[in-house]
């Protein structure tokens, strides 16, 4: 990121060349630092005004898992995507497996860069945008929510019938599993 003032002259950009970088550059109320972006009129540099990490992409390997037994995954394809924005991470990732087998307890996806933040008003549902290869032949609803305190994703479910919610079960999805899906959440500081 360049950074110019009214005129188009270059006030601020350093890069070490190892991806990190970092700015020098002074406004009325604000200023760009290496510590992040700081409006002093408010907090200071370092407090709670200061935007430490504003923007960065990059890719992750999510890893479908059992919780209690991980089991072992064999994928026709996945990947998946993230963009951290201040304080908030934006992902979305596909798998298709081609085989499963041995996995137990709640059905999970693992692998994300960043740990979630512990608290359970920061660590809301994903979107399921598709979703095949299910066993279940009794589900009325699937939908995922982030587990506050560690890097993956639980599965969830409600059944015809259920009077509540339960964890999808690992032994629930069939070896041709494939699932689209996005969230977003705040992670640990």
């Amino acid at each position: 990121m360049i950074v110019r003032d009214a005129t188009a002259n270059l006030v601020g950009y350093k890069h070490d060349g190892t991806g990190a970088q970092s700015f020098s550059v002074d406004f009325k109320n604000g200023q760009v630092a290496a510590g992040g972006l700081s409006f002093n009129g408010l907090g200071g540099n370092g407090g709670v005004n200061t935007l430490r990490e504003y923007e960065h992409s990059g890719l992750w390997t999510p890893e479908l898992k059992g919780s209690t037994t991980e089991g072992v995954a064999t994928y026709g394809s996945r990947g998946g995507l993230y963009t951290r924005i201040g304080d908030r991470i934006f992902w979305s990732a596909r798998l298709t497996l081609t085989s499963f087998s041995g996995a137990s307890g709640n059905l999970v996806i693992d692998g994300f860069p960043f740990v979630m933040r512990n608290l359970t008003q920061s660590n809301g549902g994903a979107s399921i945008g598709f979703i095949a290869g299910l066993l279940n032949t009794t589900l009325r609803q699937v939908f995922c929510m982030h587990v506050a305190n560690t890097s993956r994703v639980q599965f969830y479910k409600l059944d015809a019938g259920a009077s509540g919610v339960a964890g999808l079960l690992a032994s629930e999805v069939s070896g041709t599993f494939n699932v689209y899906l996005s969230g977003v959440f705040k992670p640990q500081e």
